[in-house]
């Protein structure tokens, strides 16, 4: 029995229409998409095996490692797990948690799009998709923040570190980005330890309110830091509200801050 068959025999009527799909739903692609822009892996046990996505959470992103588990239920047959871990310069142990999704044919698209094969090293490497400006969306854009995003509160300025990828790609990356409305350009930041160029995606103060807007409600809540919300603005409002009337005023607060961004 493959796994798939498997699958199906244990599925329920909804997932058995996800598995057998030969296309994942249109939001559900998006998430993924924006996921293995940032540091889920999409992988190959063989060149003709299916694909599994695989996630390794921090220890601190717990609620975040189910929010995605959530999304991507139906093909998860374990969940999340931990594992304990130790730093790579004799540190101490830490609990991991990780996820990974079966192996299925559905995800063979994602692998494809994602990595090329290394002639040299026969190794494959991550890219930025050909077809990013077609997959580039505010699911994808809010999943890409909350994997590889970075909010500088000096500079009212959120940044995506990109330092897998190639100038070429990062510049494919950012015009996607651009062509959404929320302008995104590409800078230097760094040398890697094989002495080459690393790029980040920087998104200004100018752009940042936009941006909020358009992937907040697409993120998972423990996230929100990494576009800087919540906000200094409702801590004053609620600071001159609550001196006129304290306790009439703490719903009234709730309330902007549950629909600033709606």
């Amino acid at each position: 029995m493959t796994t798939t068959q498997f699958l199906l025999a244990k599925a329920k009527p909804l997932q058995i229409q996800l598995l057998v799909n030969e296309k994942l739903p249109k939001e559900l692609l998006h998430a993924a998409v924006g996921q293995l822009l940032g540091d889920a892996h999409a992988d190959k046990s063989s060149p003709t095996s299916n694909t599994r996505l695989s996630w390794s959470f921090g220890t601190a992103y717990k609620e975040y490692a189910y929010f995605i588990s959530n999304l991507f239920d139906s093909y998860v047959s374990k969940g999340v797990y931990t594992v304990n871990a130790v730093a790579k310069k004799g540190g101490d142990s830490y609990v991991n948690n990780r996820l990974k999704t079966a192996t299925l044919p559905i995800f063979n698209m994602l692998h494809d799009m994602f990595y090329k094969l290394d002639p040299v090293t026969g190794k494959y490497i991550k890219i930025v998709p050909l077809e990013i400006n077609e997959l580039m969306s505010p699911i994808t854009l809010a999943h890409l923040i909350m994997t590889d995003g970075g909010y500088h509160k000096k500079h009212n300025m959120v940044r995506i570190f990109t330092y897998n990828f190639t100038l070429n790609d990062c510049n494919r990356l950012a015009q996607s980005i651009t062509d959404l409305g929320i302008i995104t350009k590409v800078v230097y930041d760094r040398k890697g330890k094989d002495g080459k160029d690393q790029y980040v995606l920087k998104i200004g103060a100018l752009q940042i309110e936009a941006l909020r807007k358009m992937v907040i409600p697409h993120m998972e809540k423990s996230m929100y830091y990494r576009v800087g919300f919540p906000i200094q603005i409702p801590c004053l409002v609620f600071y001159i509200m609550s001196k006129r009337a304290p306790m009439r005023n703490h719903r009234k607060l709730d309330e902007l801050q549950g629909n600033l961004y709606n």
